[in-house]
């Protein structure tokens, strides 16, 4: 990288991060956006399998076929699993109101679906598992890099992600109702 192209980006960055510091807090109390981070990871597990896909044979038809169905499960967790996450930085200052009740139904879901999801990271896993089969046999590491990282991404929302949203809402629940 570009010692130009290096500045922009931090200034770019640092533009968003000062855009977005002031007004996290009252994003997160109306439930309107997800954990930057995690808006970043998203977009770029998608950009990755994305580019993937328009590789030949065998990478390419396989990064697709993950690609399928992860773009809707990442959908997914934009819409239901990330949002509650919002509450975080306000709960961790020992803030929390009445107005953070929004988070309860999403999160109720959240251990509704859990299920349901568990199928989906495994069929996600599948295909994560045939993508770095098909790099490695084409000898392309940098495919077979990516979907492992993309597998560890997976792996972060069952092990972390997921039982902190269904923690956050166990914590919610018994401050609200004192």
């Amino acid at each position: 990288m570009s010692r130009l192209t290096s500045l922009l980006t931090t200034a770019v960055f640092a533009g968003a991060l000062t855009a977005v510091g002031p007004l996290r807090p009252a994003m997160a109390e109306m439930g309107l956006t997800i954990p930057q981070s995690e808006r970043f990871e998203h977009e770029e597990v998608i950009t990755k399998l994305t580019t993937l896909a328009q590789r030949p044979a065998p990478v390419g038809p396989a990064a697709q076929q993950a690609l399928d169905v992860v773009r809707p499960h990442l959908q997914h967790d934009d819409e239901v699993v990330l949002p509650p996450l919002t509450l975080l930085p306000l709960i961790a200052e020992g803030k929390v109101s009445p107005s953070m009740k929004w988070a309860l139904p999403m999160i109720d879901r959240v251990k509704a679906e859990q299920a349901e999801n568990i199928k989906i990271h495994e069929e996600i896993t599948a295909r994560l598992i045939k993508l770095y089969s098909a790099a490695d046999d084409a000898g392309d590491e940098q495919a077979a890099r990516i979907a492992r990282e993309i597998a560890s991404d997976l792996l972060h929302d069952d092990e972390v992600t997921e039982p902190t949203v269904l923690l956050l809402g166990e914590y919610l629940r018994t401050k609200l109702a004192s």
